[in-house]
């Protein structure tokens, strides 16, 4: 499929999401590996909040599945974040299914900053 239509099929999917049931709130907006760090005593901190900014929370997932992809480790560190995510906070299914659709988008964002 040309990536042109790849991208108006995606687009639409995204339109038909239940937009105002998706959680929405501050995201880091490139939530993964590269921009966290923990320190000797166990405290987690991320930095890098230049694509920060108010968004959905299934967005912020999604590029952390997307990052485990890159580095074929969606085996090993996908349900153990998502777990350790969900003793914090509860996940509404409705974005956990909107997951995958966000992270095609991350993919087509991706290939347009390096554009």
């Amino acid at each position: 499929m040309p990536r042109k239509e790849f991208a108006g099929k995606l687009r639409q999917r995204l339109l038909e999401l239940p937009a105002d049931d998706l959680e929405l709130g501050f995201t880091h907006g490139d939530l993964q590996g590269y921009h966290a760090n923990v320190s000797p005593d166990g405290k987690l901190t991320f930095y890098d909040f230049d694509c920060g900014g108010y968004g959905f929370r299934a967005y912020d997932l999604a590029v952390f599945l997307w990052c485990c992809r890159l580095e074929d480790a969606v085996a090993t560190r996908w349900d153990a974040f998502i777990n350790a995510y969900r003793e914090k906070r509860s996940i509404k299914e409705l974005d956990i299914q909107a997951v995958p659709l966000f992270e095609c988008a991350r993919y087509l964002w991706h290939m347009g900053v390096h554009a």
